[in-house]
Protein backbone atom coordinates (compact mmCIF):
# COMPACT_ATOMS: atom_id res chain seq x y z
CA UNK A 1 0.00 0.00 0.00
CA UNK A 2 2.74 2.37 0.94
CA UNK A 3 4.38 1.79 -2.38
CA UNK A 4 1.78 2.10 -4.62
CA UNK A 5 0.51 5.21 -3.03
CA UNK A 6 3.78 7.31 -3.78
CA UNK A 7 3.38 6.99 -7.43
CA UNK A 8 0.24 8.22 -7.27
CA UNK A 9 0.91 11.21 -5.17
CA UNK A 10 3.72 11.92 -7.38
CA UNK A 11 1.43 11.82 -10.40
CA UNK A 12 -1.31 13.66 -8.53
CA UNK A 13 1.26 16.53 -8.15
CA UNK A 14 2.07 16.34 -11.67
CA UNK A 15 -1.48 17.15 -12.55
CA UNK A 16 -1.58 20.17 -10.01
CA UNK A 17 1.30 21.73 -11.94
CA UNK A 18 -0.33 21.17 -15.00
CA UNK A 19 -3.47 22.32 -14.09
CA UNK A 20 -1.96 25.52 -12.49
CA UNK A 21 0.58 26.29 -15.08
CA UNK A 22 -2.74 25.84 -17.74
CA UNK A 23 -4.67 28.47 -16.04
CA UNK A 24 -1.96 30.65 -15.51
CA UNK A 25 -1.24 30.54 -19.36
CA UNK A 26 -5.23 31.25 -19.89
CA UNK A 27 -5.19 34.38 -16.85
CA UNK A 28 -1.93 35.54 -17.89
CA UNK A 29 -1.93 35.64 -21.72
CA UNK A 30 -3.73 38.59 -24.38
CA UNK A 31 -6.47 37.22 -26.02
CA UNK A 32 -8.23 39.50 -29.11
CA UNK A 33 -11.90 38.11 -29.56
CA UNK A 34 -14.25 39.58 -32.48
CA UNK A 35 -14.29 43.11 -30.61
CA UNK A 36 -11.06 42.98 -29.96
CA UNK A 37 -9.43 42.35 -33.44
CA UNK A 38 -11.75 45.32 -34.66
CA UNK A 39 -8.41 47.63 -33.15
CA UNK A 40 -6.07 45.73 -35.45
CA UNK A 41 -5.67 47.80 -39.10
CA UNK A 42 -5.11 45.52 -42.05
CA UNK A 43 -2.66 46.29 -45.21
CA UNK A 44 -2.83 45.45 -48.65
CA UNK A 45 -5.16 45.52 -51.36
CA UNK A 46 -7.68 42.75 -49.49
CA UNK A 47 -11.20 43.58 -48.60
CA UNK A 48 -11.48 43.57 -44.57
CA UNK A 49 -15.34 43.17 -42.92
CA UNK A 50 -15.07 42.80 -38.91
CA UNK A 51 -17.95 41.09 -37.74
CA UNK A 52 -18.88 38.43 -35.26
CA UNK A 53 -17.16 35.75 -36.50
CA UNK A 54 -13.61 37.67 -36.56
CA UNK A 55 -12.36 39.76 -39.34
CA UNK A 56 -12.81 38.16 -42.95
CA UNK A 57 -10.32 39.67 -45.57
CA UNK A 58 -10.70 38.95 -49.21
CA UNK A 59 -8.54 40.08 -51.74
CA UNK A 60 -4.70 39.21 -53.95
CA UNK A 61 -1.67 37.55 -52.71
CA UNK A 62 -1.02 39.65 -49.39
CA UNK A 63 -2.65 41.04 -46.68
CA UNK A 64 -0.99 42.33 -43.35
CA UNK A 65 -2.76 42.55 -40.02
CA UNK A 66 -1.13 44.87 -38.08
CA UNK A 67 -2.04 45.02 -33.87
CA UNK A 68 -2.34 47.94 -32.01
CA UNK A 69 0.78 49.14 -31.27
CA UNK A 70 3.05 48.33 -27.95
CA UNK A 71 1.33 44.48 -28.37
CA UNK A 72 4.09 42.83 -26.10
CA UNK A 73 4.72 39.27 -27.04
CA UNK A 74 3.60 38.50 -22.85
CA UNK A 75 4.89 34.88 -23.74
CA UNK A 76 6.47 33.12 -26.92
CA UNK A 77 3.15 31.07 -27.68
CA UNK A 78 0.83 32.92 -30.17
CA UNK A 79 -2.92 30.85 -30.81
CA UNK A 80 -4.51 31.83 -33.76
CA UNK A 81 -8.26 30.55 -34.52
CA UNK A 82 -8.19 30.74 -38.42
CA UNK A 83 -9.76 29.59 -41.22
CA UNK A 84 -8.24 29.44 -44.92
CA UNK A 85 -10.33 28.65 -48.41
CA UNK A 86 -6.53 28.38 -49.85
CA UNK A 87 -2.62 27.48 -49.08
CA UNK A 88 -1.20 30.54 -47.36
CA UNK A 89 1.95 31.41 -45.82
CA UNK A 90 2.21 33.01 -42.69
CA UNK A 91 5.15 35.13 -41.87
CA UNK A 92 4.94 36.67 -38.08
CA UNK A 93 7.13 39.63 -37.50
CA UNK A 94 8.34 40.38 -34.19
CA UNK A 95 10.15 43.42 -33.54
CA UNK A 96 12.98 44.17 -30.84
CA UNK A 97 15.29 46.68 -29.84
CA UNK A 98 14.35 48.49 -32.97
CA UNK A 99 14.61 45.71 -35.48
CA UNK A 100 11.70 43.42 -37.09
CA UNK A 101 12.41 39.26 -37.51
CA UNK A 102 10.14 37.13 -39.40
CA UNK A 103 9.67 33.80 -38.50
CA UNK A 104 7.68 31.94 -41.45
CA UNK A 105 5.16 28.90 -41.24
CA UNK A 106 3.45 27.30 -44.28
CA UNK A 107 -0.46 26.14 -42.92
CA UNK A 108 -2.65 24.30 -44.75
CA UNK A 109 -5.50 25.86 -43.35
CA UNK A 110 -9.16 25.18 -44.49
CA UNK A 111 -9.72 22.53 -46.57
CA UNK A 112 -13.56 22.55 -46.00
CA UNK A 113 -12.95 21.87 -42.48
CA UNK A 114 -13.93 25.04 -40.79
CA UNK A 115 -12.15 26.89 -38.17
CA UNK A 116 -9.02 25.15 -36.79
CA UNK A 117 -6.54 26.48 -33.95
CA UNK A 118 -3.01 26.68 -34.74
CA UNK A 119 -0.26 27.37 -31.86
CA UNK A 120 3.13 29.17 -33.02
CA UNK A 121 6.10 29.34 -30.99
CA UNK A 122 7.43 33.05 -31.98
CA UNK A 123 10.85 32.61 -29.97
CA UNK A 124 10.53 35.00 -27.60
CA UNK A 125 13.48 34.08 -25.66
CA UNK A 126 15.82 35.26 -28.55
CA UNK A 127 14.70 38.37 -28.93
CA UNK A 128 14.26 39.26 -25.15
CA UNK A 129 11.51 40.87 -23.12
CA UNK A 130 10.91 43.71 -24.75
CA UNK A 131 9.72 42.07 -27.95
CA UNK A 132 6.49 43.21 -29.40
CA UNK A 133 4.47 41.40 -32.13
CA UNK A 134 4.93 43.61 -35.47
CA UNK A 135 2.28 42.24 -37.67
CA UNK A 136 0.98 38.83 -38.84
CA UNK A 137 1.32 38.58 -42.96
CA UNK A 138 -0.09 36.02 -45.11
CA UNK A 139 0.23 35.49 -48.18
CA UNK A 140 -1.50 33.44 -51.04
CA UNK A 141 -2.43 33.76 -54.31
CA UNK A 142 -6.22 34.51 -53.58
CA UNK A 143 -6.77 35.83 -49.74
CA UNK A 144 -10.15 34.20 -48.93
CA UNK A 145 -9.05 34.34 -44.74
CA UNK A 146 -10.94 34.71 -41.74
CA UNK A 147 -9.05 35.15 -38.34
CA UNK A 148 -11.50 34.43 -35.72
CA UNK A 149 -9.12 35.21 -32.61
CA UNK A 150 -6.02 35.84 -31.59
CA UNK A 151 -4.06 35.39 -28.55
CA UNK A 152 -0.81 35.45 -27.01
CA UNK A 153 0.32 33.48 -24.32
CA UNK A 154 3.45 32.68 -21.47
CA UNK A 155 5.47 29.71 -23.01
CA UNK A 156 4.31 27.65 -20.22
CA UNK A 157 2.47 25.24 -19.04
CA UNK A 158 0.45 23.16 -21.46
CA UNK A 159 0.15 26.14 -24.02
CA UNK A 160 3.86 25.58 -24.47
CA UNK A 161 3.75 21.83 -24.57
CA UNK A 162 0.75 21.96 -26.84
CA UNK A 163 2.61 24.13 -29.30
CA UNK A 164 5.28 21.97 -28.97
CA UNK A 165 3.64 19.08 -30.02
CA UNK A 166 1.51 20.86 -32.59
CA UNK A 167 4.69 22.04 -34.18
CA UNK A 168 6.51 18.34 -33.99
CA UNK A 169 3.54 16.89 -35.70
CA UNK A 170 2.75 19.34 -38.11
CA UNK A 171 2.62 17.97 -41.64
CA UNK A 172 5.22 18.97 -43.99
CA UNK A 173 2.71 18.93 -47.25
CA UNK A 174 3.95 18.90 -50.74
CA UNK A 175 3.70 21.80 -53.29
CA UNK A 176 5.34 23.05 -56.18
CA UNK A 177 8.62 24.61 -54.07
CA UNK A 178 9.29 21.32 -52.25
CA UNK A 179 8.27 18.74 -54.81
CA UNK A 180 11.18 16.79 -54.73
CA UNK A 181 11.91 16.77 -51.17
CA UNK A 182 10.20 16.85 -47.44
CA UNK A 183 11.36 19.08 -44.65
CA UNK A 184 12.32 17.12 -41.68
CA UNK A 185 10.05 18.06 -38.33
CA UNK A 186 10.64 21.14 -36.48
CA UNK A 187 11.14 21.11 -32.71
CA UNK A 188 11.63 24.69 -31.07
CA UNK A 189 12.06 26.49 -34.39
CA UNK A 190 15.02 23.56 -34.91
CA UNK A 191 15.18 20.43 -37.22
CA UNK A 192 14.38 17.42 -34.67
CA UNK A 193 17.14 15.60 -36.79
CA UNK A 194 19.33 17.49 -34.39
CA UNK A 195 17.63 16.05 -31.30
CA UNK A 196 18.19 12.24 -32.15
CA UNK A 197 21.85 12.29 -30.15
CA UNK A 198 20.37 13.79 -27.50
CA UNK A 199 17.70 11.51 -27.31
CA UNK A 200 20.08 8.95 -27.37
CA UNK A 201 22.54 10.03 -25.02
CA UNK A 202 19.46 10.20 -22.51
CA UNK A 203 18.49 6.49 -23.51
CA UNK A 204 21.66 5.09 -23.11
CA UNK A 205 21.77 4.52 -19.12
CA UNK A 206 17.94 3.54 -18.93
CA UNK A 207 18.35 0.69 -21.83
CA UNK A 208 22.41 0.01 -19.64
CA UNK A 209 20.50 -0.60 -16.62
CA UNK A 210 17.49 -2.45 -18.45
CA UNK A 211 20.46 -5.04 -20.02
CA UNK A 212 23.06 -4.64 -17.37
CA UNK A 213 20.98 -7.60 -15.55
CA UNK A 214 20.82 -10.02 -18.54
CA UNK A 215 24.36 -8.74 -19.74
CA UNK A 216 27.22 -8.11 -17.86
CA UNK A 217 29.45 -8.19 -20.57
CA UNK A 218 29.00 -6.15 -23.79
CA UNK A 219 26.40 -3.90 -22.34
CA UNK A 220 27.16 -0.56 -22.92
CA UNK A 221 27.26 -1.12 -26.67
CA UNK A 222 24.02 -3.35 -26.55
CA UNK A 223 22.40 -0.10 -24.69
CA UNK A 224 24.00 2.51 -27.52
CA UNK A 225 22.72 0.31 -30.46
CA UNK A 226 19.28 0.05 -28.43
CA UNK A 227 19.13 3.76 -27.98
CA UNK A 228 19.86 4.38 -31.62
CA UNK A 229 17.25 1.82 -32.86
CA UNK A 230 14.49 3.76 -30.50
CA UNK A 231 15.69 7.36 -31.96
CA UNK A 232 15.53 5.74 -35.14
CA UNK A 233 11.99 4.29 -34.70
CA UNK A 234 10.47 7.69 -33.49
CA UNK A 235 12.40 9.69 -36.49
CA UNK A 236 10.76 6.80 -38.66
CA UNK A 237 7.17 7.18 -37.19
CA UNK A 238 7.02 11.08 -37.61
CA UNK A 239 8.03 10.90 -41.13
CA UNK A 240 5.88 8.19 -41.87
CA UNK A 241 2.86 9.74 -40.36
CA UNK A 242 4.30 12.99 -42.58
CA UNK A 243 3.90 10.69 -45.66
CA UNK A 244 0.64 9.18 -45.16
CA UNK A 245 -0.62 12.95 -44.35
CA UNK A 246 0.65 13.94 -47.48
CA UNK A 247 -0.78 11.39 -49.38
CA UNK A 248 -4.46 11.71 -47.61
CA UNK A 249 -4.03 15.27 -48.87
CA UNK A 250 -2.86 14.63 -52.56
CA UNK A 251 -5.53 11.74 -52.96
CA UNK A 252 -8.05 13.96 -52.53
CA UNK A 253 -6.26 17.09 -54.48
CA UNK A 254 -5.17 15.27 -57.38
CA UNK A 255 -6.93 11.90 -57.93
CA UNK A 256 -8.97 11.81 -60.71
CA UNK A 257 -8.63 15.20 -61.92
CA UNK A 258 -7.31 16.98 -64.97
CA UNK A 259 -4.15 17.86 -65.34
CA UNK A 260 -4.15 21.25 -65.36
CA UNK A 261 -6.47 21.02 -62.13
CA UNK A 262 -3.58 18.85 -60.74
CA UNK A 263 -0.70 22.13 -61.24
CA UNK A 264 -3.85 25.04 -60.12
CA UNK A 265 -3.76 22.93 -57.08
CA UNK A 266 0.25 21.95 -56.42
CA UNK A 267 0.62 25.30 -57.00
CA UNK A 268 -1.67 26.64 -54.38
CA UNK A 269 -3.31 28.78 -56.94
CA UNK A 270 -0.51 30.82 -57.82
CA UNK A 271 -0.48 29.57 -61.57
CA UNK A 272 -4.47 29.98 -62.23
CA UNK A 273 -5.08 33.59 -63.93
CA UNK A 274 -1.50 32.04 -66.10
CA UNK A 275 -3.14 29.08 -67.09
CA UNK A 276 -6.51 30.52 -67.89
CA UNK A 277 -4.71 33.55 -69.93
CA UNK A 278 -2.95 30.41 -71.90
CA UNK A 279 -6.14 28.67 -72.41
CA UNK A 280 -7.83 31.86 -73.88
CA UNK A 281 -5.12 32.06 -76.18
CA UNK A 282 -4.72 28.36 -77.59
CA UNK A 283 -8.34 29.28 -78.26
CA UNK A 284 -8.79 31.97 -79.90
CA UNK A 285 -5.21 32.55 -82.13
CA UNK A 286 -4.02 30.82 -85.18
CA UNK A 287 -2.47 27.67 -84.70
CA UNK A 288 0.55 28.58 -86.12
CA UNK A 289 0.54 31.82 -84.22
CA UNK A 290 3.68 32.72 -82.37
CA UNK A 291 3.61 34.38 -78.84
CA UNK A 292 6.33 36.44 -76.77
CA UNK A 293 6.46 36.72 -73.10
CA UNK A 294 7.09 40.29 -72.60
CA UNK A 295 9.65 41.16 -69.58
CA UNK A 296 10.37 37.57 -68.80
CA UNK A 297 13.65 36.49 -68.75
CA UNK A 298 14.07 33.25 -71.26
CA UNK A 299 15.53 31.14 -68.26
CA UNK A 300 13.08 31.96 -65.71
CA UNK A 301 10.75 29.51 -64.23
CA UNK A 302 7.74 31.61 -65.77
CA UNK A 303 8.99 31.44 -69.22
CA UNK A 304 9.50 27.65 -68.74
CA UNK A 305 5.51 26.94 -67.56
CA UNK A 306 4.56 29.82 -70.36
CA UNK A 307 6.08 27.64 -72.98
CA UNK A 308 4.90 24.57 -71.74
CA UNK A 309 1.21 26.00 -71.36
CA UNK A 310 1.10 27.64 -74.47
CA UNK A 311 1.82 24.74 -76.78
CA UNK A 312 1.10 23.85 -79.26
CA UNK A 313 1.99 27.47 -80.04
CA UNK A 314 5.01 28.72 -79.89
CA UNK A 315 7.13 31.38 -77.91
CA UNK A 316 9.33 33.49 -79.92
CA UNK A 317 11.31 36.47 -79.51
CA UNK A 318 10.12 37.68 -82.56
CA UNK A 319 6.47 36.63 -82.48
CA UNK A 320 3.15 38.08 -83.92
CA UNK A 321 1.98 38.17 -80.57
CA UNK A 322 2.46 40.17 -77.21
CA UNK A 323 1.62 38.47 -74.20
CA UNK A 324 2.46 40.52 -70.47
CA UNK A 325 1.86 38.48 -67.34
CA UNK A 326 1.17 40.64 -64.46
CA UNK A 327 3.42 43.25 -65.35
CA UNK A 328 3.02 46.80 -63.68
CA UNK A 329 3.54 49.91 -65.10
CA UNK A 330 2.84 49.36 -68.74
CA UNK A 331 0.93 52.24 -70.71
CA UNK A 332 -0.03 52.14 -74.57
CA UNK A 333 0.94 55.56 -76.05
CA UNK A 334 -1.06 55.29 -79.44
CA UNK A 335 0.28 51.99 -80.94
CA UNK A 336 3.68 51.90 -78.76
CA UNK A 337 3.75 49.56 -75.69
CA UNK A 338 5.92 51.05 -72.81
CA UNK A 339 6.72 50.55 -69.54
CA UNK A 340 8.69 53.48 -67.94
CA UNK A 341 9.12 55.46 -70.82
CA UNK A 342 10.63 51.94 -72.35
CA UNK A 343 9.75 50.80 -75.44
CA UNK A 344 8.70 46.83 -75.04
CA UNK A 345 6.66 46.68 -78.73
CA UNK A 346 5.73 48.54 -81.38
CA UNK A 347 3.58 49.15 -83.37
CA UNK A 348 0.75 46.90 -81.49
CA UNK A 349 -3.07 46.96 -80.88
CA UNK A 350 -4.10 45.38 -77.82
CA UNK A 351 -6.37 41.90 -78.53
CA UNK A 352 -7.49 40.86 -74.68
CA UNK A 353 -6.85 43.03 -71.29
CA UNK A 354 -6.83 40.57 -68.36
CA UNK A 355 -6.15 42.87 -65.98
CA UNK A 356 -3.75 43.88 -63.51
CA UNK A 357 -0.76 44.11 -65.95
CA UNK A 358 -1.68 41.14 -67.94
CA UNK A 359 -3.21 41.54 -71.50
CA UNK A 360 -2.31 40.33 -75.18
CA UNK A 361 -1.37 42.49 -78.21
CA UNK A 362 -0.71 41.62 -81.37
CA UNK A 363 1.50 43.39 -83.44
CA UNK A 364 0.25 45.40 -86.48
CA UNK A 365 2.41 43.73 -88.92
CA UNK A 366 1.06 40.54 -88.42
CA UNK A 367 -2.47 41.28 -88.88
Amino acid sequence: MTNSAKPSGFFLSVLLLLFVSSAAWAVEGRHFGPDGLKAWTVQGKSAVEAGPAGLTLKGRELAALIPPKGTALSGSVLGLNISSATDALLTIYVRSNGKVFPERVNVRAGQGKGPALYRFLTGEDEYGPAAELAAIEIRAARVDFAVHSLSLAPATGTGYIAALWEEFWRPAYINAATITTIETPQFMGVSFQVYLLFIVALLVPFFLFAVSKTRPSGGLQAAVLFAFIAAGTLSAVRMDYNWLAAWGDESGRLSGREVAERVRSVNGGWLDELLEQAEYMKKNLPEDATVRLAEVEESSRLASIGRYYLLPLRVSSDAGYVWTYRTEGLSLDGSSLMKGGRVIATPVRLVKDFGEGSALFIRKAAQ
